[in-house]
């Protein structure tokens, strides 16, 4: 995820992407805005789930199950026009299930 600098104007934003084919939900947005003359925040976040791009026909199912959850605070402080400092604060989760390969025929070691 990438995520532009806190604004000290108002701004919000939310976006969908929903793919049929592999049952692919995609949620972004983020909000930002000043909390006073010198101090502005932001709050983005990304959730997107996947039932699989790649058909597994030994398991019959669609592979690799993945879904991440993003979520990032920022915060910008710049009390004059010669200094400002930034710090972010980032908690993420992503999880996989399945190969993006299938193995065909697979060789028994004796």
């Amino acid at each position: 995820m990438t995520t532009a600098k806190p604004t000290f104007e108002p701004e919000a934003s939310v976006t969908a992407f929903y793919e049929p084919d592999d049952s692919a939900v995609e949620f972004r947005g983020h909000v930002s805005g000043p909390f006073s003359d010198t101090l502005a925040g932001r709050l983005a976040f990304l959730v997107t789930e996947n039932d699989g791009y790649f058909e597994n026909t030994t398991l019959g199912r669609g592979e690799p199950e993945e879904t991440e959850r993003v979520v990032r605070g920022t915060l910008r402080f710049e009390p004059t026009a010669s200094f400002s400092a930034t710090a972010m604060f980032e908690l993420g989760q992503f999880d996989a299930a399945g190969r993006f390969l299938e193995v065909v025929n697979p060789v028994e070691r004796p």
